[in-house]
């Protein structure tokens, strides 16, 4: 059976996360939380209902892509829509979210998971996963120090921040923020 023909992604190709008339969407908080666009936003929970589906008619474990988890970790605050609607009434499942615990089994086990997971999304939607939602499985693990940071409370150093002389940083503490930046990417 197509997976078009499958009556769980029936219900997923209609399923809204957001009750009507609701002002600040699903798709607009994603793409603000994430610093997005809602075009980017969108095409995630598109992405998102792919990774649904796989999990709920597969017995294998799945494990998704960043941008995915993203989308996923905050439909999980939305509560009654996850769990009433989402688990109970469209996949007739419950789907747990279940993070590594770390080391080195675990960093192996979800490398695993998402090679297994990107090999099945492209035999059932019968088409490379988008690269840029879905990296390719040697990439997606890559960062071993990537941390979410808050551009508006937090000012990331740069590497080439880090690598500078102390005269030389005391000279930019005396510049704009924008022209600090400006001569650190110039150099």
């Amino acid at each position: 059976m197509r997976f078009t023909e499958n009556p769980i992604w029936r219900k997923l190709e209609i399923f809204s996360i957001d009750p009507p008339d609701v002002s600040l969407t699903f798709e607009k908080r994603l793409a603000r939380e994430n610093r997005w666009s809602l075009e980017f936003a969108s095409s995630v929970i598109l992405e998102y209902k792919k990774f649904l589906f796989l999990c709920a008619s597969q017995d294998q474990p799945c494990t998704p892509s960043d941008a995915v988890d993203q989308a996923w970790h905050l439909h999980l605050a939305y509560t009654r829509s996850y769990w009433n609607d989402l688990c109970e009434n469209v996949l007739g499942k419950k789907l747990h979210h279940q993070p590594t615990e770390g080391g080195r089994s675990e960093k192996e086990k979800f490398e695993d998971y998402y090679y297994n997971t990107w090999i099945l999304y492209k035999n059932t939607f019968l088409k490379d996963p988008p690269e840029n939602i879905w990296p390719h499985p040697a990439n997606r693990f890559t960062s071993e120090h990537f941390e979410r940071v808050d551009k508006d409370s937090s000012w990331p150093v740069a590497e080439e921040i880090r690598k500078r002389k102390p005269y030389q940083l005391y000279e930019l503490q005396r510049k704009s923020d924008l022209e600090k930046i400006r001569e650190l990417l110039l150099r």
